[in-house]
């Protein structure tokens, strides 16, 4: 699908940056694995504690990401965790105060592992050593979602979220529970100190691979890192064909991940992107840079054309209500962005179309080799 007023647009590009996740690689099986991982291993693992009906999946994953404010999956498993934390019945709640008591002083910060397992140990022990089946969600995610967003904003961030989630735990009596286990969580970025970081890395990268990524670790031995199970989604054909006609200068990547593991996926086909000028925020961050550059800020666009040359308008392929902000907001710097929105490893194609449609997308593809038949079709047309 194509927007009428893109056609001559798409014409004139003078790059083409794709996001990674979701465009150039499947990671249904690495970061959704993660993230529900994540999750469980806290609140499973350690609390001991078991929902029926598995009420983190596919679904509440998308629902996040499609509020504009969770780039970062570390992120989504943070406010999962958290909102399930809220959910938990009273006698659970007050349980889990006389073991979070037992803690020291967490401004003297254990290793995670050992913080692990040392609450895994006292709440089995205050849970009478069988876990606890919890059969109800009495706070939905939608529901929490909804009564985050404030004004006329289009973006739901997790400080939102988190505010709210912290309101229902002040209305429910367990408001000083709820800010320890937060501090026992600690915050995404925060890997060889807070959990819900060094679980989620340790989960994703894995044994061989986390050292390189934090310097550090690993915390939990995982075996292999879920980014093993990633696949390419782009065929090299089209690849080279996208460099003849545009000139592998003019070809990037902009992406919330790191680019040693974006490397370690992308094998050979690495050669026909612009590496030089490819943003990788994840790096960036680890560099010092303000979390203010994260999706949907613009910085990562405006950083890669700049490294191009002279480049002022582009297309941005990409799979999430971030990447369409990012590339609005990027208009307002002087680089005129179309949007290319890919829904085929969309949990809900339909839906994310849909929703890319009302976002005023430039045009809306199955796949990223799709691409192709949108610039020969307008090349035809003009």
């Amino acid at each position: 699908m194509v927007a009428r007023d893109a056609l001559e647009s798409l014409r004139s590009i003078e790059a083409v940056i794709f996001d990674c996740d979701g465009v150039l690689v499947d990671t249904r099986g690495s970061y959704d694995k993660a993230i529900v991982l994540t999750v469980d291993q806290l609140l499973s693992r350690m609390l001991h504690v078991e929902f029926l009906g598995k009420p983190v999946g596919t679904e509440e994953i998308r629902l996040l990401r499609g509020t504009g404010g969770f780039n970062n999956d570390a992120y989504t498993a943070y406010i999962l965790t958290l909102w399930l934390f809220i959910n938990l019945p009273e006698d659970v709640l007050l349980g889990l105060r006389e073991v979070f008591s037992k803690i020291r002083d967490l401004r003297v910060r254990q290793r995670p592992d050992e913080l692990f397992q040392q609450i895994s140990k006292d709440a089995l022990s205050t849970h009478g050593y069988l876990p606890i089946i919890i059969e109800e969600i009495q706070y939905s995610i939608p529901e929490v979602v909804g009564m985050s967003r404030q004004g006329s904003s289009n973006i739901t961030t997790s400080d939102m979220i988190e505010q709210r989630l912290a309101e229902i735990a002040a209305q429910r009596g367990f408001l000083d529970v709820y800010r320890i286990f937060k501090d026992i969580l600690g915050m995404p970025g925060e890997y060889g100190s807070g959990l819900i970081e060094t679980i989620f890395s340790d989960l994703y990268y894995g044994e061989n691979v986390v050292s390189r990524i934090h310097g550090d670790g690993p915390y939990f031995k995982f075996g292999e890192g879920l980014y093993t199970n990633e696949r390419v989604f782009i065929s090299e054909d089209t690849l080279k064909h996208l460099t003849s006609r545009l000139g592998r200068t003019y070809i990037s990547i902009v992406t919330g991940r790191d680019r040693m593991v974006s490397e370690i996926v992308l094998g050979e086909l690495v050669e026909y992107f612009n590496m030089n000028a490819s943003v990788f925020i994840a790096d960036e961050l680890k560099k010092g840079v303000s979390d203010k550059i994260e999706k949907p800020s613009p910085y990562g666009l405006i950083k890669s054309a700049s490294l191009m040359g002279p480049v002022t308008k582009v297309a941005y392929v990409g799979n999430s209500v971030e990447d369409i902000m990012m590339a609005r907001n990027a208009a307002q710097f002087g680089l005129k962005t179309l949007f290319i929105g890919v829904t085929g490893l969309s949990p809900s194609p339909a839906l994310d179309r849909d929703l890319f449609i009302s976002m005023g997308a430039d045009a809306i593809i199955e796949k990223p080799d799709a691409l192709l038949d949108i610039l020969g079709e307008v090349k035809r047309r003009f």
